[in-house]
Order: C-alpha cells, then structure tokens, then sequence
C-alpha cells in the first residue's frame, strides 16, 4: 500500500512540475539570409475550433509555415545548385536541370494526400509545378554564375536540415514507464532490505544455538553440592 502511495505521489509531482509538454514545436530553417538559422516556434496541431477563443494558436501556425516554406523551397535551390557544381567539381558528366524537374514532379504527384482537403483538390499538381519550374530555372542560373566566377575555393551553398517538430505525448504511457522503473527500483531495494534482515536473523539465530551448545557441555553441580 504505501508503495502504490509513493509511486501515486511522484507520478503526480512529475506531471505537474517536471515533465509538462508543450504542444508548440520547433524546427531550424532557414528565414533571413540564406546562411542564416532561426529557431521556430508556434506550429501546433491542436488548434481547436471551440476551445481556442482567439486565433492566437492558428495565427502561430501559420506564420511557422509560412517562414518552413520559404526556408524549404530556398534549401531545395541550394541543393539542386550543389548537385549540378558537384558534378562539374568533380569532372562528371554536367547534369540535365530539366531532368531533375521533371523527376521532382513526378515523385510529389505520387504523394498522397495527407488530408480530406487535398483529396477536394485544394492543391492541384499545377500548383507546385510551376513553383519547381522556378526554382530549377533559378538554380541553374546560380550554378551558371558558379561555373562563370570559376573560383576554386568554391564552397557549397548552405542546406541546413530542420530539427524534430512537433512530438506526440501520451501521459499515461509516460506514468506507465515511471510507475515500472519505481517499482523496480524499489522492488530491488526491498530484495536488499530483506536480504540483510535475513542475514541478520540467521546470525543471531546461530549465536543462540552456539550459546545453548555451551550451556549443555557445562558441568552440573549435583544435589549434595548444592546442600553443603
């Protein structure tokens, strides 16, 4: 019983004061310069129609998309920019810009939707097909300029991956795992406790017996003795 106490109390202390989680994420992407990294905040997936009471959590949201995309679509130019340098780097064949277009396209057509809205059309394939044609036409006018300023000290254009996001939680199976590793924990002690009691009970079990082995070998004065 007053283990399941124990283990009560500090369950409760831990979601309350130690491991409260925020349902705001963060990611390192790229807003400012290209080479320039800012911690972002504010994107959270538990938005609500009735219990938000301002547009405090969508405004956030919102504002970290827009911020990751830019971010995305400046890194998916460095990166195509890098593959077409890399390859005159090191001497390979030059690559077909419009190959990689094509081939961009064509893996984002086999995305799924990822939600109800997609499937109503609210992104069609032309849509982003013309955002990558951009972008690859960009691209090779950067490698194009690299190439042109041929400097050998040329270094690659900045990609930085983002960090984790948003993560789940589950609380209950957060107090699950804290309410085992304290019952083991303490499990293992009580073993230890019990251990020395019984070490210690066997100890004065053996005194007693070597006390009543003595107690026999003693000689016993006889009646006689005891009168005179």
């Amino acid at each position: 019983m007053i283990l399941l106490q124990i283990e009560l109390y500090f369950v409760l202390f831990v979601y309350y004061f130690g491991f409260g989680v925020s349902t705001e994420a963060a990611a390192t992407v790229v807003v400012a310069k290209v080479n320039d990294t800012t911690l972002l905040s504010g994107c959270s997936s538990h938005c609500t129609l009735d219990f938000d009471k301002t547009l405090e959590c969508w405004t956030k949201t919102l504002k970290f998309y827009e911020q990751t995309l830019v971010g995305g679509l400046r890194h998916y130019s460095n990166v195509l920019t890098n593959i077409g340098y890399w390859s005159k780097h090191n001497k390979k064949t030059p690559i077909d810009f419009q190959k990689y277009e094509a081939e961009t396209i064509a893996r984002m057509r086999k995305i799924e939707p990822g939600n109800a809205e997609d499937e109503d059309a609210v992104i069609e394939p032309s849509d982003y097909e013309e955002i990558v044609e951009n972008l690859v036409e960009k691209s090779k006018k950067t490698y194009e300029n690299m190439v042109h300023q041929n400097n050998p000290n040329q270094t690659p254009l900045p990609s930085v991956c983002p960090l984790g996001c948003e993560k789940s939680w589950d609380p209950w199976y957060l107090m699950f795992l804290i309410s085992a590793g304290i019952s083991v924990i303490l499990g293992f002690v009580t073993m230890i406790f019990v251990w020395f009691l019984d070490k210690r009970d066997t100890e004065e079990a053996r005194l007693e017996l070597a006390e009543c082995e003595v107690v026999k070998l003693e000689p016993k004065d006889s009646i006689a003795d005891k009168i005179k």
